[in-house]
């Protein structure tokens, strides 16, 4: 969108940023709600456990004419936040999410599908490449994470949620 900002009306009290402008990932720490269309940027929203409201006011036409086609991720079932086709639809949403009194825990969706939040996934995808080069078979390479390291690291989780 960034070369095409100059042609758009942006009132004065929208600050406009770019890739450039400043770090996404400070940006996203600060965001409390992103409103965006089908971008995968929500998905680091959603890890930090931060809203978006989904504004797909172009759906028919998106999914008609753009390369893109259905995957793993369901906007209807799997989102995250409220999903909405009209602008009095996505205010609602907003507004819902600010309030509070949404009827969706989206929260708890966030948590189920990032169940760890342990600071060390770049770790875990080092040692998946390095595991990966090893050439073992697959049985070999993956396996499951030992059940009490999951219950330990819910518990901190909800810890850290409660002291929030």
């Amino acid at each position: 969108m960034h070369v095409y900002l100059d042609s758009l009306p942006v009132p004065s009290y929208v600050t406009t940023q770019s890739y450039d402008d400043e770090d996404v990932r400070h940006l996203i720490s600060r965001t409390k709600l992103l409103i965006t269309d089908y971008s995968s940027i929500a998905v680091n929203l959603a890890y930090v456990q931060r809203s978006t409201v989904y504004f797909q006011f172009d759906l028919d036409e998106f999914s008609a004419l753009h390369a893109e086609r259905e995957g793993y991720f369901d906007y209807h079932s799997d989102e995250f936040d409220p999903v909405g086709y009209t602008a009095d639809e996505v205010v609602s949403g907003v507004e819902s999410l600010l309030s509070g009194s949404s009827t969706i825990d989206y929260a708890e969706r966030m948590r189920r599908a990032f169940p760890i939040r342990d600071g060390r996934n770049s770790e875990r995808v080092f040692n998946a490449m390095v595991e990966s080069c090893a050439r073992k078979p697959l049985s070999e390479r993956m396996h499951a994470s030992v059940r009490d390291e999951w219950k330990a690291i819910e518990a901190v989780q909800h810890s850290q949620l409660a002291s929030e």
